[in-house]
């Protein structure tokens, strides 16, 4: 392998890397709002970001306005 190779491919592994550490990161989100089948998220650490439009078979079933979730594993549980 040229030099030039193995760099481009250890820079690949450690992208792969941070997307898997970000799967594996804690985001608390709060309902902001609920719509039908869909649930408007807002990250309490970001408040200037976009409210996230999320399904509500992918929430817990007991969520309401104003519940705190935490998504980690790929998956929202209540706080």
């Amino acid at each position: 392998m040229l030099y030039w190779e193995q760099i481009e491919y250890r820079k690949l592994n450690i992208e792969r890397m941070e997307e898997a550490s970000m799967l594996l990161d804690k985001i608390y989100y709060k309902v902001n709002s609920l719509e039908g089948d869909y649930a408007y998220l807002k990250k309490e650490e970001d408040t200037s970001e976009e409210l996230k439009c999320v399904a509500r078979a992918l929430l817990p079933p007991e969520i309401a306005e104003g519940s705190r979730l935490v998504y980690e594993m790929m998956e929202y549980r209540m706080v």
